[in-house]
């Protein structure tokens, strides 16, 4: 469980565990977006039902989706060199994939360096 601050969203990635959380503050909300647009958890809402609530566990337990993703953004992570090869990696990134990746750059930036 988690609320969608930026230290246990790190910690989740860094040791490849697929988040479930409710945000209720700051930046949370947007912490959760990018959470589910990534595929790595799911959110809880306050008015969720019981059965709601065991239904989305499941789903995050028993889709091997969410462990391949997460684990997928932690390598990222881990394999990240000192902030000027961190930088040059970023513009190598975004070059080979020809653009179609720059929104990772900021992914990147607002997950690992938060």
């Amino acid at each position: 469980m988690n609320h969608f601050g930026g230290i246990g969203v790190l910690e989740a990635i860094w040791y490849q565990v697929p988040v479930l959380g409710i945000s209720h503050e700051g930046d949370h909300m947007d912490t959760e977006d990018r959470i589910i647009y990534r595929g790595i958890g799911r959110s809880f809402d306050y008015a969720m039902s019981v059965e709601d609530i065991r239904d989305t566990i499941n789903e995050v337990i028993g889709n091997p989706k969410y462990q391949k993703n997460i684990q997928h953004l932690s390598f990222l992570a881990r394999n990240q060199e000192n902030p000027l090869q961190r930088a040059v990696w970023l513009v190598e990134y975004v070059a080979k994939t020809k653009g179609k990746a720059a929104h990772f750059a900021n992914y990147t930036r607002y997950f690992i360096e938060s």
